[in-house]
């Protein structure tokens, strides 16, 4: 992890862990393995799998190796990609001439992703309008020439191109970063033959790494270029050969056939096959939607006649380009042309599809157009609506987007269509077209919401050439202008109107279409027959002459429908919207449907029950009256024997007769097997099976041929008897062997569990093992019990031993106190062990030893290392001291319970624990004291308070695997208390007489007169340089100072504080400055706080008062506030030492924005802190000097 975020190599970063792998394995691994992994670099193919593991392991890392480097050494193919795009977009935008054609759309079109625009057309009219503007821009001025407005214009189209370009981009996958192509660099990119002569690749820019790679690519790549054109000419060549052969095999299998058939797109790809077949007649159907250069492109010098079929009345070929459509009329196709030149054509004079009504109105486009009679009658017409045409008005208004869309439209045309499925009407033979596709696509959305049914939806153009039973029209357009698009061609009508056979209904505004001269006729027409209206006029199809007239509102619901004006409620499935009967006279020509009207229902089957008799039987019953015989069944049960088996079954009459051999038997066989034992048969009756012996499945038992006993278990009757069967059979018999009684299996060998009983040949006693083993196999149990009894007495004997050994130790010389001589020890020595605790831990020093004894006692030795090699958990060990006032009577001591009695203070007989103070200070009157010094094993420690108080500590320090108990106390200071004797090896008792107590130094305005609790502990006694306790660092430093221990101090501390001896030094011990420090510290809770000490020199006689109250920051000293209101610190003691003849030291807190700095240093300490706050400060020491 470390060194996958670390810079490695040439200050380039390891971009993930395989990298940061493969750079500490260049740089940290031993030489002679980097010169392998360098040589294996040179070759060309490091993933070639090896037969030797070594060499394939080495193969892979220095694979590793090398792609690490190349991928560190490439620059960002992204970067290049950005400033190739940037070049293009610079070309198409920054060139004030550049404006963007059609041409140029075709460009931006193949640059950007082609999926942009969506499935949507534009309104064709929008369409013709851009490229009309664009093109007059092109004809006319030039881009100075234009109006502001004109350039604005042109400037967002370019945006909106270059817009296009980018979000293609974006959508781009990112390619492989670690490969380039001559393709990835901007044109305009330049040759640098100078930088291939570059020896040190990793002190290359980024956009020298560009260059360097391009110019590698040009200057390496002709030759390969060069070479790859050959080939790909030779292929191009051999291409052209293949093709020839294949088409030539193609020309002599077409020959053969009299009729081919092609799309004018396929011919025109396959047009030299088609010159080498030469078709003398050509024929064209739909001749009128085929462009004239397309169709003029696939004709050949061999043909003969043209033969074009179509209808120059309805759509015309579609031209993208309008300049072409517009000035050249590319859209006139030549069967059009030839028409309008007079050219002889024939054309049909009947039509067979629409109904009279509908081709009526197309005169104006078909004026010699007769009807098939006939057509009336074939083309039945809908029994749900009163007309077969109607033109459904509204007044919905429409969107214009991409597409011209008219949601409320569509709810009204989805209505219909749902109105036609609940009149039953087939999916199939309901079409919907709409005039634009984006209405398409909001028909389509709105029905899958209401219906599962498939019902085609096409754009009017799409239609074209094909035709349906029920056509609905959505016209779509609805607005103020009264304009209708492209809808106003007369070709589209016509499509329209001529696709419906037997129901055509148009939706749409009413209004708008009456202004449109394409329509006005069509319109008048249907409002002359009323034809034309915003209510729908529904009927129910029993009952023609009962209208309902009815709208849809814009909205469709799929909750019920309850407004009888709505479409909607009577296209509801189960709505009996018709209350009166059905009395259709059903085919059977005797009754009549009693059902009502709607819903819907099947009115071919007559449903009403009559009598019947079968023919066959002469039984009778009811059916239904469309039932015939032939499809009925006589259910009359019947009981009768079967004729395969002879059992009795009950089946219904027309099984027995018709289906006699299928019945099936499903009672039980009962037949003979051909086996030994005449098994009956337990199989199924009607299922196929057979009665000899070794199809027998019943279970017998059998007797095991080894010894005659008959099996624990049975086997099939059919099935050999097993063989290597265990007997299970019980016998019982006197052995012969040793006369015991034996129980056992058969198959099992005899195995005497009984007791030997015989004399043992060893000992003589009677054997107790088992029969069937050896006398001399085990030891002897009588035997083995004497041992035991014998082992016993010794142990005991042993015991008695060790009393006596243990009450011979309680003599004195097991434990003796020698009294100690300088002979023996420098009493000296002794005096200066134990003056580093009494002199740290008392107010005295020690004056002498007036006596010492030293501890000799081999067990308590033994013991005690004992205990520390195999019960103790932790191996501390320390030497502590428990200090007594007064002399204790060491005469009384002489064995190990009154050594600890003495030290425990209570009753010998019970030990209870022992406390040693480690730093623990006391203030005792006596001049006498008694100081035992000891090893303890102290172990590991558990932290405690009040251990006086608490119950059951053994057992507590037994369970955390605990060894003693540490007991903190005021100051920092501690208390050890051990619970086992063994862990504690006394080792002298001192008797020392201290130093009397040194006459506290008076001051006239000294902290003498100070109340109980508000404490000044006096330090003055300590030498202060030999002391072991650690003061703080600001203390020392105030003592140095004051001392004359300072190296530097500034002239101006000189001059102001001349150096003075420390005369008394004090700590205060104020517990409420301490709580209203704690409490201020806790208000601060989740700010920044930082706590320092500082100096505040006062005169002498002004210590009380601050030890009383501390300072107070609303009181204005004598020397001013020069930097505002509050209490003034400086954390430079001889800064501070010239105000006065006392010094306290006090512990502040800074918190931002509630303190001032004055004059800080590099360091950041200040020559003086002010303070406004008394809480956020206590002192700590008091000095005089």
């Amino acid at each position: 992890a470390v060194v996958s975020t670390q810079s490695t190599g040439k200050g380039h970063k390891a971009k993930d862990k395989t990298h940061a792998l493969a750079y500490f394995q260049v740089w940290c691994l031993e030489e002679d393995f980097k010169e392998q992994m360098l040589q294996l670099f040179t070759k060309p193919n490091l993933t070639t799998k090896s037969q030797n593991a070594d060499e394939e392991i080495q193969n892979k890392i220095a694979l590793v190796i090398r792609n690490s480097f190349h991928n560190h050494w490439l620059p960002n193919k992204q970067n290049l990609k950005a400033l190739t795009q940037l070049q293009e977009r610079g070309a198409l935008f920054f060139n004030p001439s550049y404006l963007i054609t059609e041409e140029d759309e075709n460009k931006l079109d193949d640059i950007s992703d082609r999926g942009v625009l969506g499935d949507d057309d534009l309104d064709e009219d929008y369409i013709n309008e851009q490229l009309s503007s664009r093109a007059s821009a092109l004809s006319g001025q030039s881009y100075g020439q234009l109006a502001e407005a004109d350039k604005n214009s042109i400037m967002s189209k370019r945006f909106t191109k270059l817009d296009r370009i980018m979000e293609t981009a974006k959508r781009q996958k990112k390619s492989d970063s670690a490969t380039f192509s001559l393709s990835d660099f901007p044109s305009t990119c330049s040759l640098g033959v100078g930088i291939l002569a570059t020896t040190d690749l990793w002190q290359l820019k980024e956009i020298e790494k560009y260059t360097f790679i391009y110019t590698y690519l040009q200057t390496n790549c002709d030759e390969l270029m060069d070479q790859i054109n050959e080939i790909l000419e030779k292929i191009s060549i051999l291409q052209k050969r293949k093709e020839l052969i294949e088409n030539t095999n193609k020309v002599e299998v077409l020959k053969t056939q009299k009729i081919i058939g092609a799309t004018i797109v396929g011919a025109s790809v396959h047009l030299s096959m088609i010159q080498k077949l030469g078709p003398k007649v050509v024929i064209v159907e739909e001749a009128a939607e085929v462009l004239e250069s397309c169709l003029v492109g696939v004709l050949s010098k061999c043909v003969k006649k043209l033969i074009l079929i179509g209808d120059h009345k309805q759509l015309r070929p579609q031209v993208d380009t309008y300049s072409l459509r517009r000035d050249h009329n590319f859209h006139i196709s030549m069967m059009e042309r030839l028409i309008d030149l007079d050219f002889p054509y024939k054309k049909l004079l009947s039509q067979g599809r629409m109904r009279p009504e509908f081709s009526c109105m197309l005169k104006d486009i078909y004026p010699e157009y007769q009807d098939f009679p006939g057509l009336d009658v074939k083309n039945k017409t809908l029994q749900c609506l009163a007309n077969s045409m109607f033109f459904w008005s509204h007044k919905f208004p429409e969107n214009k987007d991409r597409s011209v869309k008219n949601p409320g439209e569509a709810n009204m045309v989805v209505a219909l269509a749902l109105f036609f499925l609940s009149s039953g009407v087939d999916e199939k033979e309901i079409t919907i077209i709409c005039a634009y596709l984006g209405q398409v696509q909001i028909v389509r959305k709105t029905l899958r919401e209401f219906t599962t049914a498939r019902i085609d939806v096409r754009t009017i153009d799409e239609y074209q050439g094909d035709e349906n039973s029920y056509v609905i029209v959505s016209l779509t357009r609805s607005n103020r202008q009264n304009t209708i698009g492209f809808m106003k061609e007369i070709e589209r009508r016509c499509v329209a109107q001529s696709r419906a056979k037997c129901g055509l209904y148009f939706v749409g505004d009413a209004a708008v279409y009456k202004q449109s001269k394409t329509w006005k006729k069509v319109m008048q027409t249907m409002e002359n027959q009323n034809l034309v209206n915003e209510r729908l006029p529904v009927t129910c199809y029993r009952h023609p002459n009962d209208f309902h007239w009815v709208i849809q509102s814009e909205k469709l619901t799929k909750s019920v429908v309850t407004d009888r004006n709505q479409l909607m409620y009577y296209a509801q499935k189960g709505n009996n919207w018709c209350k009166n009967v059905c009395n259709i006279l059903f085919p059977c020509k005797e009754h009549r449907c009693k059902k009502l009207c709607t819903p819907r229902h099947d009115d071919t089957k007559c449903r009403t029950l009559v009598p019947f008799t079968f023919l066959a039987c002469g039984h009778s019953t009811n059916k239904e009256c469309y039932i015939e015989e032939k499809d009925m069944k006589c259910k009359v049960p019947l009981t009768r024997k079967l004729p395969r088996c002879a059992h009795e079954k009950n089946v219904d009459c027309h099984t027995w007769l018709f289906e006699k051999n299928g019945i099936k038997c499903f009672q039980t066989c009962n037949e003979t097997f051909d086996c030994a034992y005449l098994h009956k048969c337990t199989q199924i009756c009607s299922k196929d099976h057979s009665h000899f012996a070794e199809d027998c499945n019943i279970e017998v038992e059998f007797k095991i041929p080894k010894c005659g006993h008959v099996a624990h278990y049975k086997k099939v009757c059919s099935k050999p008897i097993p063989q290597n069967v265990k007997c299970k059979f019980i016998l019982n018999y006197i052995s012969e062997n040793c006369g015991h009684q034996q129980r056992r299996e058969c198959h099992k060998n005899e195995v005497c569990k009984h007791p030997c009983g015989k004399a043992r040949p060893d000992c003589g006693h009677v054997c107790q093992a088992e029969c069937n083993v050896s006398c001399l196999k085990e030891d002897c149990s009588v035997c083995i019990e004497e041992y035991r009894k014998q082992l016993a007495a010794a142990k005991k004997e042993a015991e008695t031993k060790l009393a006596m050994c243990k009450k011979d130790q309680s003599e004195p010389n097991f434990f003796e106190l020698r009294e100690m001589n300088q002979a023996m020890i420098s009493l000296d020595d002794l005096e200066d062990k134990c003056n580093i605790f009494f002199n740290l831990y008392t107010k005295r020093r020690v004056k002498t030893i007036e006596k010492a004894w030293k501890i000799r006692c081999p067990s308590n030795t033994a013991e005690y290392w004992g205990y520390c090699a195999s019960k103790a958990y932790g191996a501390v060990k320390e030497e502590l001291y428990q200090l007594r006032a007064g002399i204790s009577d060491v005469s009384g001591i002489k064995t190990k319970e009154d050594m600890f009695a003495q030290m425990l203070s209570n009753d010998k007989n019970k030990f209870d624990f022992v406390k040693f103070a480690c730093n623990k200070k006391t203030n005792a009157p006596s001049s006498e004291f008694t100081l035992f010094v000891c090893n303890v094993i102290v172990g590991d420690s558990k932290q405690m308070q009040d251990v006086k108080t608490k119950k059951d500590i053994p057992s507590i320090l037994k369970q955390s695997k605990k060894d003693s108990v540490i007991e903190k106390v005021a100051n920092g200071l501690a208390t050890y208390s051990v619970f086992k004797k063994e862990q504690i090896n006394l080792q002298y008792i001192v008797h020392l007489i201290a130093e009397k107590e040194e006459v506290e130094i008076k001051e006239q305005n000294g902290w003498d007169t100070l109340d109980e609790g508000e404490t000044v502990i006096d330090l003055t006694s300590y030498d202060l340089r030999d002391v072991s306790r650690p003061l703080t660092e600001i203390i020392q430093k105030a003592i140095s100072l004051y001392k004359g221990d300072c190296s530097k101090r500034d002239s101006y501390a000189q001059a102001r504080n001349p150096l003075k001896q420390i005369k008394r030094i004090g700590l205060v011990k104020k517990p409420s400055f301490s709580k209203e420090y704690d409490d201020s510290l806790a208000r601060w809770k989740g700010t920044k706080v930082t706590e320092i000490f500082a100096y505040h020199a006062t005169d002498s006689k002004n210590v009380p008062s601050i030890i009383k109250t501390n300072l107070d920051p609303n009181r204005r000293p004598v020397h001013g506030l020069a930097h505002g209101k509050g209490c003034y610190f400086s954390e430079f003691p001889e800064f501070s030492s010239g105000y006065g003849s006392a010094m306290f030291i006090f512990k502040l807190q800074l918190v931002e924005k509630h303190y001032t700095k004055v004059k800080p240093d590099t360091k950041g300490f200040c020559e003086q802190l002010v303070l406004g706050d008394a809480s956020m400060f206590k002192p700590v020491y008091v000095l005089y000097f």
